[in-house]
């Protein structure tokens, strides 16, 4: 399944935050680590490799606009190239949404502790905050677990939207994508881009 190149990146990007692996903004992020973002949509390079190794008719490439524009479509398309049966699917097969946008309620305070302890681990950055000795990893643990308690009880995960990605960054990764994914058209016998990018 291929994403709108962009749009995925800046998806990860809000995963990375809800995991406590992003430390800066979004901008920032790109600026400083790239490859932590970018690298997962360079699909024509990554097709050309499987393709080095399994038959193209062997892979089924769906695009995530198509699956949520129509679901019972494309999941019908998936059965059939499956030889699957689509009316042996439970019927939420339609309505599952498993990966909803939980994000901190604050964001610039959950970017702020991660970089404060990032560069300690996240199983060990109280030790240092706290200069805990090695001997005492149960109280360590019990300490860190408090605080992670504590911590969400102030910034809970929760569901709302994140914000919208800033025009001149979407327009600068459209760009670098257009560029970076000429012949994908090509390689998969499809029109992908022109949807892509308008």
């Amino acid at each position: 399944m291929l994403r709108q190149p962009t749009a995925r990146v800046y998806s990860h990007y809000w995963h990375m935050v809800k995991a406590g692996r992003a430390m800066f903004s979004f901008e920032d992020t790109l600026k400083y680590f790239p490859h932590n973002l970018l690298d997962r949509s360079g699909y024509l390079r990554q097709l050309k490799a499987v393709f080095n190794h399994i038959p193209k008719e062997q892979i089924k490439v769906i695009l995530f606009e198509d699956f949520i524009s129509n679901k019972e479509s494309v999941l019908k398309e998936v059965c059939e190239f499956l030889d699957l049966d689509f009316n042996k699917l439970p019927k939420e097969a339609l309505s599952l949404h498993e990966n909803k946008a939980r994000i901190p309620r604050f964001v610039s305070l959950h970017l702020f502790k991660t970089r404060l302890f990032r560069s300690k681990g996240n199983a060990q950055y109280l030790n240092h905050f706290l200069n805990v000795g090695s001997k005492l990893n149960v109280k360590r643990s019990l300490i860190t677990r408090a605080f992670d308690f504590s911590y969400r009880l102030i910034n809970p995960l929760v569901l709302k939207k994140t914000e919208r990605i800033n025009s001149n960054t979407k327009q600068f990764l459209d760009d670098y994508f257009y560029k970076e994914l000429e012949g994908l058209d090509e390689l998969l016998g499809k029109n992908i881009l022109s949807k892509w990018f308008k």
